[in-house]
Parts: C-alpha cells; structure tokens; sequence
C-alpha cells in the first residue's frame, strides 16, 4: 500500500517522520507528515506575478502551476524548506532565478518535477552548515562543465558529479572527490562529514576518495550566480546537523523508493 512519499510497511509514511531533525529539507515531494506548508512559491514570465504551489497527492501540485504560467515559464522564488526550521532557499532576482516550468511544461527529471537549474540560477539560503553533518540529495546534471549544483554562497564548497576539470567535491577549498558520475545520469548522492574524516557514496555505493578530512560546507545554496555553465535539475535535498552513517542506507532506501534512481 502506497501511503505519502514512500511505502509504508510498519514504518512511517514520509522520510523525516521516519528520520527527524533534519537541519533543511527541500523536495518537491512532501517530506512529513506534519507539513502544511507550501513546497514552493513561482512567478509566471507573462507579468511577473508571483504564487505559492501546495502539493497534491504528496507531490507539487503541477496542475495548479501549470494554469497559473500557462504557456509561459515558471521560475521558483522561493523552494520552502519543510523541515520546520524556517531556512528556506530564495532569489529575488528575476534573472538568476531557477525554473519549473518551461513554455507550459513542468520541468521533470526521472518522471518527477524537478527544479531545473540553468547557467547564472541559483537558490541561496542564510544557512551555515559545520561539522559534522550529513547531505542527501537526488539530481541530475546535464554535459560536462565546471558547474557547481551543490554550492555555498561563499563560494568556498561545491558538490557537483560531473565536473569538466574533474573535481566533483570541494568543501572550504579542500577538494575531496573527482567525477563520479556521468552526463545526463539520475543520481543520489550521500555526503556524510563527522568531526574528524568524511564518506561519499553515489546510489548507495561508495565514492573513491582524494582526501577525507573532515571540514565545514558554508552557507548553503543550489546553483551558480556567476558562471555561464550548463547546470542541472535539483528534486530532492537534506541535509541534518550530524553524521548519519548509521541511518544512511534506511534514508537511502527511502529515497529510492520513491524516485527509482537505482
């Protein structure tokens, strides 16, 4: 029986009910049980006007959004974190902000809406991530670039998998992980920092590393403001304040079952 997010066998139905206290939450998915809020709020290109999306079906309610944009594009202002600590991730400016729908289409990525980060978007929020913590997220990142999708407002973290210069992971300057995946390929990635050495894993598997110090990410953020790059799409991030590695394959598992990465 399929209860919410994610099968339900003698478990709660949504990801945080199951694995709380995340530190943000980002999806377009519900994420929890008890979330009434929005998963995100668009402004139309036709005239600017801005409105927030609820979700249907535990899902962003595409129906509503695609009559309010109409044949036009969709771009998120704001992508409302559900983890009920308020840190949600905003652009005010039209320009750099990230799509959702694209001459009257839902931007999608493995059959779900997903946000569809071009060259200069980029979401930014006023969180500062230290030591140890724990990222889980689902994308999918378009050709060969230096593209940051995963990106710090400093500018001193990224996690992007497919990187033209090979570098996949560099968190404050220290680079951590080459490419590892490829152009075009739906992926979960785990990023798990304690307080002293760090793991990688790409559905489920583990990343080989170049160095696995322990260091903080910076202020989060999704996307590059700066760089004319191709980007990528962005369904699903979560971050909690620790090092998860003992409930990293059960918040794996969970992910997967509903987005059928891997």
């Amino acid at each position: 029986m399929l209860m919410g997010q994610f099968f339900c066998n003698n478990r709660p139905a949504f990801l945080l009910d199951a694995y709380p206290n995340a530190g943000v939450a980002f999806s377009t998915s519900k994420l929890r049980g008890g979330y009434t809020g929005n998963c995100m709020k668009v402004r139309r290109s036709s005239d600017s006007a801005e409105m927030d999306f609820g979700f249907k079906g535990d899902v962003l309610d595409t129906t509503a959004l695609l009559a309010f944009v109409g044949s036009g594009h969709g771009q998120v202002v704001t992508w409302y974190d559900q983890s009920g600590n308020g840190r949600n991730a905003t652009q005010s400016t039209g320009s750099l902000q990230p799509y959702i729908a694209i001459s009257g289409a839902v931007t999608m990525s493995n059959s779900y809406p997903a946000i569809k980060i071009f060259a200069f978007n980029q979401l930014a929020t006023a969180y500062t991530i230290n030591k140890p913590y724990s990222f889980f997220f689902a994308c999918q990142q378009e050709g060969e670039s230096n593209y940051r999708l995963i990106h710090s407002v400093d500018r001193s973290s990224f996690i992007s998998p497919v990187r033209a210069d090979h570098t996949a992971v560099r968190l404050a300057y220290v680079v951590q992980a080459d490419e590892f995946a490829a152009a075009y390929e739906n992926v979960l990635v785990s990023l798990l920092v304690g307080n002293a050495t760090l793991s990688i894993f790409k559905n489920a598997g583990a990343v080989t590393l170049v160095d696995n110090t322990a260091v903080d990410y910076g202020p989060l953020a999704f996307g590059e403001a700066s760089y004319n790059e191709p980007g990528g799409f962005l369904t699903e991030f979560i971050s909690y304040p620790s090092d998860k590695a003992a409930d990293r394959a059960g918040i794996e598992n969970f992910i997967n079952e509903h987005y059928k990465i891997y």
